[in-house]
């Protein structure tokens, strides 16, 4: 478990499990799966001589979010920081648009979030707000342009490959995946 820069005391895990609410995928399954032979020899598994080695497993880190003023703008930093090696400067904008947005909309709609997991595997990013709720998320019907909120999902709709959610315990995680430039 490693822990760096501003998040030291409250990183949880940098752990390609996921931890014990947020499961791994089961053994030959997942996007581990598909990347493992990627970058080696496929007769003998052999990497090629040269260049760091490709990632094989998921990289995931966990940030708790208490119900407090500061939460969203330490999920934003937060992100900023675990993306700080992606070259695109406006793919980690749009990550950290987007986390805000899931981590507001958990603060907002049910004041009790969970945590924020961030996953990255080769060429994506899959972004986990799970909160107290078991109420689905649900798209605002459109309103006029001088009422406030109502724009989260809209925004997750148009920058994520693809958004979702699933039942987490009590609560649920709402979820979504972005491309990553290769490195």
């Amino acid at each position: 478990m490693t822990a760096s820069g501003a998040f030291a005391g409250r990183l949880i895990a940098d752990d390609p499990s996921g931890g014990p609410d947020h499961p791994a995928p089961a053994p030959g399954n997942g996007p581990a799966a598909l990347d493992s032979l990627e970058g080696r020899d496929r007769m003998t598994g052999s990497r090629p001589s040269g260049g760091p080695p490709l990632p094989t497993k998921p990289r995931t880190q966990r940030l708790p979010l208490p119900a407090r003023p500061e939460t969203a703008a330490d999920a934003r930093a937060f992100t900023a920081e675990f993306l700080a090696d992606v070259t695109d400067p406006m793919v980690v904008a749009d990550a950290v648009l987007l986390v805000s947005e899931l981590v507001g909309n958990a603060l907002r709609h049910t004041g009790e979030p969970g945590a924020l997991f961030l996953t990255r595997t080769a060429g994506r990013l899959r972004i986990e707000v799970s909160d107290a709720s078991p109420r689905p998320p649900l798209p605002r019907p459109p309103h006029r342009p001088d009422e406030s909120g109502g724009l989260g999902l809209f925004l997750l709709s148009r920058l994520a490959l693809r958004w979702g959610w699933h039942p987490s315990g009590p609560g649920k995680t709402v979820w979504c995946d972005l491309r990553l430039p290769a490195s």
